[in-house]
Order: C-alpha cells, then sequence, then structure tokens
C-alpha cells in the first residue's frame, strides 16, 4: 500500500513540490494554533472554532494549490507547442535548430556531453518537422495530479488536530498538537536535507527549531 501511495505521488509530484506543499500545510495550521492557549482556555466550542478555522485554511490553500497544479500544467504544455510551432515557422534549418537549443540546454548542459546535446537536438528537430502542436486542453493525468496536490495539503492538518479528539484537557492537547507539529517540520527539513544533498539532521533540526522559537514566542506572547 505505502509502495502504491509513493509511486502515486512519484508520478505526479516530485519531492520539492511534495516538501513544500507539506511545509505550506504545516504553516497554514501554525498560524491557528501557536497562540491558541487562551481560546482553548475559553472551552470547547472556541476549541472547535480554532481547529475548524485551521482545517479550512488547508482545504482553501489545497485549492488553491490545485488549481495553480493545473495552471502549471496547462503552461508546460502551451510552452511545448510554442516551441513546436516556432520550430515549423522558422526561416531555415539552422535557425530551428538554434531554437531547440536555446530551450533543451539548460537542462541538459550539466548531464550530458555537447555530443549527445548535439545529437538529441537534431533528433528533436526531425521529429518536429512531422509533428503538430499539443492540443491545449486538460488531461485526466492533470486532474488527478490536482486532486492529489489537494489531499497532500489537506492530509496535512489532520495530524496536528487528532490530539484535540482524544485528549480531554485541552491545554495539554494543544501541546502535544505543537510537539506534533514540531516533529513533522522536522521530517520536513530531514527530507529537504536529503534531496538538496545537505546534512539531513542539521536540516530537519534547524526547520524543527524555527518551529520551536515560534512556539516559545507565542507561550511568551500569552499563547
Amino acid at each position: 500500500m505505502m509502495t502504491y501511495l509513493r509511486s502515486l505521488l512519484d508520478h505526479f509530484t516530485d519531492p520539492a513540490e511534495r516538501l513544500t506543499e507539506v511545509l505550506f500545510g504545516l504553516i497554514m495550521v501554525m498560524t491557528c494554533t501557536l497562540g491558541a492557549a487562551m481560546t482553548v482556555e475559553e472551552g470547547t466550542e472556541a476549541t472547535r472554532e480554532m481547529l475548524l478555522g485551521a482545517l479550512g485554511c488547508n482545504v482553501a490553500w489545497g485549492l488553491i494549490n490545485a488549481v495553480i497544479y493545473l495552471m502549471d500544467a496547462m503552461f508546460a504544455r502551451g510552452r511545448c507547442a510554442r516551441l513546436v510551432q516556432a520550430v515549423l515557422n522558422a526561416r531555415d534549418a539552422e535557425h530551428a535548430f538554434e531554437l531547440i537549443e536555446d530551450e533543451l540546454e539548460p537542462a541538459l548542459e550539466g548531464i550530458a556531453s555537447a555530443e549527445q546535446r548535439d545529437r538529441l537536438y537534431r533528433e528533436v528537430h526531425s521529429n518536429i518537422a512531422t509533428a503538430s502542436p499539443p492540443k491545449m486542453r486538460f488531461r485526466l493525468d492533470d486532474l488527478a495530479g490536482a486532486t492529489v496536490t489537494f489531499t497532500v495539503m489537506f492530509l496535512t492538518a489532520l495530524p496536528v488536530i487528532v490530539p484535540f479528539l482524544f485528549i480531554k484537557d485541552l491545554l495539554v492537547a494543544l501541546r502535544v498538537s505543537n510537539g506534533i507539529m514540531l516533529g513533522l517540520l522536522f521530517l520536513v527539513g530531514y527530507r529537504w536535507g536529503r534531496e538538496t544533498g545537505t546534512r539531513a539532521w542539521l536540516a530537519g533540526l534547524g526547520m524543527a527549531l524555527i518551529g520551536a522559537a515560534l512556539v516559545g514566542v507565542a507561550k511568551t506572547l500569552g499563547g
């Protein structure tokens, strides 16, 4: 099951996008819960409203991110279509080759030799000569990717809310929630460190310390 979920996430989003979405989700929850001690002291109803607010923020941001995902997918398709059309309308083969090189060179310069890139550009030029620009419309994969993006953002809020469902003392539940949030921040930082080739433990610790500092500030100010 976990392997399937991982492959699903890898298919529709890259690690940087997932980490960013989780981080944004945690930040949205933090804005609602870090200074919530005075709120939970008001009782169950006030706490319920606070939690619904936190969940609502993540739902809203999840929808926004889903729309952005769809826009990015359409932009990428439009960029491909513009390249195809530009190559087909090029004044000569040399100009067409330059257009392809300008588009692909930044992504390939560090991972392929000049000869390999030259062969690839010529092959792309040959394929485009008989190609037609992709149709500008949403695909099923786009909608699925947007759904995955929304789901990741939405689920981020749930672990922070769970303590309030099982711990009767609301202040204790708030502190447990803050602890879970710090743990999640550590995991985000750790994973970010792994993906970027930096020291994962230091990255995780740094991210958690930032969260702890925010919790400390909130408590100092009465939160």
